[in-house]
């Protein structure tokens, strides 16, 4: 067999694959069913018709985060990219075995032009070696199904793809003969910059579209696209964000009550400032009692037709508004940059909120009971109902990731939902509500609130007719919703608190390594992170190469407008965090050896920048040691024996994270079963989880566990049937 062609690729020949996998799976897969089912059961590609959505994510991540032309320090981690490159390794063979298959369809079958542009394209794949350099819309001239044209991807490749129009059916050589003539023209004319499309995102995004196609007729003369002049060059996933069109004050964010976006009932708003520069960006509606009780209200009645809904009804709707969050990436990276100052290239909340919502969508078959025979003369069983009203209340330091993961659990298990945003970044979840609103869903299942946590938030907490909570943030607040919710109606509580994650090096570990995951840990989100390794304990003899190594990573870290190509250190949320953490860094110069940082510079910028910072040998006892910073600031502490390393990580309130490093697996073993940690990582750290783990904490990090396994269960009440069976003899 030839070599596959899709394995081994230049960046823009990957980009370019991107959009060709996603529109080819997504707008054709019932063409390649047919093809499978009727005339080649042995084809690959049948095995990948079952997870289609599955590719076009995998593409669609790597796409945005490989080649997004920024410089990052941030890309997929050795076994993302493994799983990636091996799912593009088998879409290449399939496609491979296809385009043989195709091109015979075209031969035998030219009155089918769904599968000579199949054909086409598959062909083009297979022999080019150059990215795609323009899109084409190819019309086969006459009607196909429910569609009148076919939008396809032709590229202009090598003199073997023209050579090989002899064998394309006679009533199509002639139009694309032109076709060809004219694109080599228009490369000729044109400078390969101005007309790119490939490699700059899924065909599906609906400006990118209208941009690159432009047809008005039949005639395959017309059928070239003309580059649109009027926006700038894209050559990187930032910089074409940074040349967005989005004007955040154009509109005033929204809430969502009983599907109608609204302002608050008051009219009263709060100013939110740019954090990066001070800069006023918004005013944002303030939810009063009222809109609380009306988004509660709206739910309740909307409960018992949701619930009463085919699951798979209820997923259709999730799926709808996974393909808008998708389509509005961009803009919802730069909300969240402009409400709470994350670095465009670490904005990764788009593709994995909306790979949330496709997940639960296809979930529900896992809504079962049980059955038992077990109890003689009865059959008993279990029945997984709906509580009813759910409310969740999310964090603003990666709040679209907590949207998806608490409301799409709790929507296609039957349950409605009001969710509050958090007032220090709003402006994405108020645009999640717009796409909420589009999207179709039913008045009252979706409601979205913003506002402070009083009255608000505590509102939903102690309200009679929610019956259920699911809480992200600090451990002061979660244990003010359980108070709340266990002096109103015992609503259950789902909690995922605050942290003080320990990292443990042994002197074995791969320490270039360790440094590069602790300090990437410790400054990814300028240390906004409840699982955030903020305490490391090294073994003695390898602590002076560890901690020179930590020194010499966050040296290089580039500050400033989280907007700015080549920034990957953002600000704090807001002057509150700022001051806190300023409070923590004054503090632990007492009470530790400073090795780096400790400044801020706000009176520099105008923004609430926190320079990453090293303590060194600080007291175990100190204030920094035992309470949550939630920034850029991490302690590296000497220890000398396991015992020692386990009992300093263990002594803390919290109990969210932990990791060692070591290359002896009974070590790591023995450690790990010693840790008072919800989640350890053995060489490695976090953020690093898998979704399809539970999440969540020991001790004062919270109850109760989220993940794609477990996060249904946390929305779902038991109930025990049991029927008493005559028994005849």
């Amino acid at each position: 067999m030839a070599e596959r062609p899709c394995v081994e690729m230049q960046p823009g020949t990957r980009g370019w694959l991107s959009t060709f996998i996603i529109q080819l799976v997504a707008t054709h897969s019932s063409t390649f069913t047919a093809i499978d089912k009727h005339q080649h059961d042995n084809l690959p590609f049948i095995r990948l018709l079952n997870r289609p959505s599955t590719i076009a994510r995998a593409v669609q991540y790597y796409w945005n985060t490989v080649n997004a032309e920024v410089t990052t320090d941030r890309l997929l981690t050795p076994l993302q990219h493994w799983r990636v490159v091996e799912c593009l390794k088998e879409l290449g063979s399939a496609l491979w075995s296809l385009s043989d298959v195709l091109a015979n369809l075209c031969r035998t079958s030219p009155s089918n032009p769904v599968g000579v542009t199949l054909a086409l394209q598959v062909q083009g794949l297979a022999s080019s070696r150059e990215p795609l350099t323009l899109i084409y819309r190819v019309q086969a001239g006459r009607e196909i199904h429910d569609h009148d044209e076919i939008e396809a991807n032709v590229a202009l490749v090598t003199p073997a793809y023209a050579q090989n129009k002899a064998e394309w059916p006679d009533e199509l050589s002639a139009t694309f003969l032109a076709l060809m003539n004219r694109c080599a023209a228009e490369r000729k004319r044109a400078p390969r910059e101005v007309v790119r499309y490939a490699g700059q995102g899924p065909v599906g995004h609906s400006q990118n579209r209208r941009q690159a196609i432009s047809v008005s007729s039949d005639d395959p003369e017309d059928a070239v696209p003309k580059p649109d002049p009027s926006p700038p060059v894209r050559r990187g996933w930032a910089r074409d964000i940074m040349g967005s069109r989005v004007n955040i004050q154009a509109s005033e964010p929204r809430m969502l009550i009983d599907g109608e976006l609204v302002g608050a009932s008051d009219g009263n708003t709060f100013p939110l400032f740019n954090p990066a520069t001070g800069e006023q960006v918004a005013n944002v509606p303030e939810a009063t009692l009222d809109d609380v009780n009306r988004a509660v209200s709206a739910a309740k009645r909307a409960f018992p037709e949701w619930s009463a809904l085919d699951p798979a009804k209820r997923g259709s709707y999730m799926k709808k508004l996974a393909v808008l969050i998708r389509e509005h990436n961009d803009e919802l990276a730069l909300l969240e940059a402009k409400s709470m100052g994350r670095p465009l290239p670490e904005f990764f909340e788009g593709y994995v909120s909306s790979g949330s919502y496709e997940h639960y969508a296809e979930a529900w078959p896992h809504i079962q009971g049980q059955a038992s025979l077990n109890t003689p003369g009865y059959v008993t069983m279990t029945l997984r109902q709906p509580f009813g009203v759910v409310a969740a209340i999310i964090p603003w330091n990666a709040s679209l990731l907590f949207f998806a993961s608490k409301s799409a659990p709790a929507l296609i298990t039957g349950n409605t939902v009001v969710l509050k945003s958090s007032e220090k970044a709003p402006l994405g979840a108020a645009k999640f509500a717009e796409l909420i609103h589009k999207a179709g869903f039913p008045p009252g299942v979706f409601n979205v609130i913003s506002g402070h946590g009083s009255p608000s938030g505590a509102a939903l907490s102690s309200h009679m007719d929610v019956r259920a909570i699911s809480f992200t943030g600090s451990s002061r607040t979660g244990r003010a919703i359980q108070e709340a919710a266990a002096k109103s109606n015992l609503k259950k509580v789902i909690l995922e608190l605050g942290g003080k994650s320990p990292v443990i090096i042994f002197e074995d570990a791969d320490i270039d390594q360790a440094v590069k995951d602790t300090m990437h840990s410790i400054q990814w989100n300028s240390g906004q992170a409840c699982m955030a390794n903020s305490r490391v304990y090294v073994q003695e003899s390898v602590s002076d190469k560890f901690v020179e190594g930590c020194k010499k990573a966050l040296a290089t870290v580039k500050a400033g407008d989280p907007t700015e190509k080549g920034v990957n250190h953002g600000p704090q949320a807001d002057k509150t965090q700022y001051e806190t953490v300023m409070s923590y860094i004054d503090e632990g110069k007492k009470s530790g050896t400073l090795a780096l940082g400790g400044e801020g510079n706000l009176d520099k910028t105008g923004g609430f920048f926190v320079e990453p910072t090293i303590f060194l040998n600080t007291a175990e006892d100190a204030k920094i040691m035992k309470e949550e910073v939630f920034g850029p600031v991490v302690n590296i502490n000497i220890i000398k024996t396991e015992e020692e390393a386990i009992a300093k990580a263990n002594d803390t309130e919290y109990g969210l994270y932990a990791a060692v490093y070591t290359k002896n697996i009974d070590r790591a073993m023995r450690v790990v079963k010693q840790l008072d940690s919800g989640y350890v990582g053995i060489n490695c750290t976090s953020p690093t989880t898998a979704r399809d783990l539970p999440f969540g904490g020991y001790k004062s990090s919270g109850q109760g566990r989220e993940g794609w396994l477990c996060s249904m269960e946390n929305f779902l009440e038991v109930k025990s049937v049991i029927m008493k069976v005559e028994s005849k003899l």
